[in-house]
Formats: structure tokens, C-alpha cells, sequence
């Protein structure tokens, strides 16, 4: 951090015979790992949702608050950019808890630092261009190598539930799976936005904003779809009941009890 505070305070001199200039903090981008634990809530260990609170959350949090110091330092336009993704979070989708409540919360609080800094006023008297702008990404194809690092077969981790476990959650929980629309990354089966897509937007959003006919900053958009559904799924999720969403998307619940209490397991035994 202090390299970087010496770099946009103090006049660097990258060449002889070149005059001296101050570096500027065009931005900051936050990327938590897209990488979630899925399964029904009672599967998903505690440690599980504790890496993902300290890892998607704290951390950006904790990230955001050491580098504002810098980024209001100068009144030089700059942008905080939070990317994550967005499908299962607009979507509410089942057994995707922890995604679910990492990007609503990452969300959240870049909808309050927006506005807070909007009230923030230097000594100087000028207003903050700061900027904070969400990137809601959805199936976005970052190559092959990038899939086939992350392939597994989905499903697999029914096999270390308990027995209720499995008879409870199975077979609805395989559904979700063949019905899903998109994973974090992406399946290898669904043709994503090309990378170059993403890459662009994250320039735009960087870029000093436009000004108006009359010399006035424009305010930044504060979310940005990128990826394949992104858009799309966010108006459905936002629109639609949430009854309707799970019947379009093909959830479906499974009565797997006995009249003894006892988890009947040849629906997921069979699959």
C-alpha cells in the first residue's frame, strides 16, 4: 500500500530526459473466486460457509476499505468494480445457499458504498469521483483449459451424505442439477460470451467517464450484465414468482418418506 500511495503522490521519473509525472489509480477490481459449495443447506459443513463468508465477503469488504484511502485521495475519476456472478443469486436457486448469499451480500454493500460515496465532499469542495459499479457476470466461455481444470462429474458429492441425507435431497437435488441453466463458471455444454466481451467491459467501466453538453462528469451505469443469461435471468428472478421460476427451470419436489419415517433411496440409487 505504500508503494502504491508513493506512486500517485509523488513525481516518478520513468527515463532520464523524460519530465516527471504522477501515476493515477484508475481503479480497483474485486473478483472473489467463482468457486461455491453446493448441496442442501444440512450437507454443507460449517467450515464450508465460514471459507466462503471470509473469502467472498470479509475479504472484499476488508479489500475495499484499505484501498479507499488512495482512491480518494486525488479527485481523479477512478472506479471500484465488483464482479460476481449473478444466475443463481437472481434465480434464488436451490442448493446454491452459500453463492446465493455471498453475491446478495457483495451486493449489498456496494449499493451502500455507492451511495455513501456520492455524499462525500474532499476539503477541496469538489465532489468524489469514485465510482462503484457491479459486474454481474453470466456464462462467460474463458476457453477450454479453463473448463476442463474445473471439470467434475456433477452429482458425485451425493455420495458422502448420510443415508436421509440422500433420501431426503437426492433425487430433487439430481434434478436441479440436469436443470440447471448455469454453474459459476459454466458448463462445458452451454456456449458462453466470448472472454473479449468481458474484457471490454471491465476497459469501459475503468474509463473516465463522459461528460454532458454542458461539462458535467455522467454518473457510471452501477450494474453492468456481461455473460450469456446474465440479463435475462435477473429480469425473470426480479419479475416472475418464485413458483413459476421453478416450474419454467424444471424443480420439482420429491415425497421420498414412508409412513414409518423412513427414506426410501431407489429414486437417486437408480440415477
Amino acid at each position: 500500500m505504500q508503494g502504491i500511495y508513493s506512486l500517485i503522490t509523488q513525481p516518478q521519473h520513468p527515463y532520464p530526459g523524460i519530465p516527471p509525472h504522477v501515476c493515477q489509480l484508475s481503479g480497483l477490481i474485486i473478483l472473489p473466486s467463482l468457486e461455491y459449495p453446493t448441496g442442501p443447506v444440512p450437507t454443507i459443513p460449517a467450515s464450508s460457509w465460514a471459507d466462503a463468508i471470509n473469502t467472498r465477503i470479509l475479504s472484499p469488504i476488508v479489500i475495499a476499505q484499505m484501498f479507499l484511502p488512495l482512491l480518494t485521495h486525488r479527485n481523479n475519476s477512478s472506479t471500484i468494480l465488483f464482479l460476481y456472478p449473478s444466475i443463481s443469486s437472481s434465480l434464488s436457486a436451490p442448493y446454491a445457499a452459500p453463492e446465493v448469499t455471498a453475491t446478495r451480500a457483495l451486493s449489498g454493500f456496494a449499493a451502500s458504498l455507492r451511495q455513501e460515496l456520492r455524499l462525500l465532499q474532499p476539503s477541496n469542495g469538489s465532489s468524489c469521483n469514485v465510482d462503484v459499479v457491479e459486474l454481474r457476470l453470466g456464462n462467460v466461455d474463458l476457453g477450454p483449459q479453463y473448463r476442463s481444470s474445473h471439470s467434475r462429474v456433477p452429482g458425485t458429492d451425493v455420495l458422502a451424505w448420510s443415508p436421509q441425507q440422500r433420501a431426503l435431497y437426492g433425487p430433487s437435488y439430481l434434478s436441479s442439477i440436469e436443470q440447471r441453466p448455469v454453474a459459476s463458471k459454466g458448463p462445458g455444454a452451454i456456449q458462453g460470451t466470448p472472454a473479449r466481451i468481458l474484457h471490454h467491459a471491465i476497459f469501459d467501466c475503468l474509463a473516465p467517464a463522459e461528460k454532458t453538453l454542458f461539462g458535467r462528469t455522467k454518473r457510471k451505469k452501477p450494474v453492468v450484465y456481461v455473460g450469456r443469461g446474465a440479463r435475462s435471468y435477473g429480469i425473470i428472478g426480479d419479475w416472475l414468482p418464485s413458483t413459476l421460476v421453478g416450474w419454467m427451470l424444471g424443480y420439482r419436489s420429491s415425497s421420498v418418506w414412508n409412513d414409518n419415517g423412513q427414506g426410501s433411496e431407489t429414486g437417486w440409487e437408480k440415477v
